[in-house]
């Protein structure tokens, strides 16, 4: 298990010809300190897990120009307890305005390399989903 960032746990699994087979991950988004993620994007589909706490959010901003919002949460409270984020998706994630905490988990297979990993730049990002300003800024 290694620490990738305050409050994020990752641990991945190779498989016998050493690739990364899987990674499995948990984070906690928390309001004190605030804590989110920036605009990424995978080159493999990405499964978020809500495991506890109040819901998340998370900002979907795809390749075809459409975007939207999913909020994760508890299953009985009506949000989705998971969702799966598709390749080359830009995400974003952080609590949903009021909430305090959140316990998540995220799962990519075949597993998380840097190579798979794009961090976004706000002037494309911008150029690309203007309605979006107030979130790929933040």
């Amino acid at each position: 298990m290694r620490s990738s960032v305050a409050g994020v746990w990752e641990r991945s699994v190779r498989s016998t010809h050493a690739a990364e087979a899987g990674t499995a991950m948990v984070g906690l988004y928390s309001a004190e300190p605030l804590s989110r993620s920036y605009f990424h994007r995978l080159t493999y589909d990405e499964v978020w897990h809500h495991y506890d706490g109040d819901p998340l959010r998370l900002v979907l901003l795809r390749p075809d120009g459409s975007s939207e919002d999913r909020i994760l949460g508890t299953a009985s409270d009506g949000f989705l307890p998971q969702t799966v984020i598709p390749a080359g998706t830009w995400q974003a994630g952080e609590l949903v305005d009021g909430g305090d905490w959140a316990l998540f988990g995220c799962t990519v297979a075949p597993g998380f390399t840097p190579a798979c990993f794009e961090a976004a730049t706000v002037g494309p990002l911008l150029a690309a989903y203007p309605e979006w300003a107030n979130d790929i800024v933040r």
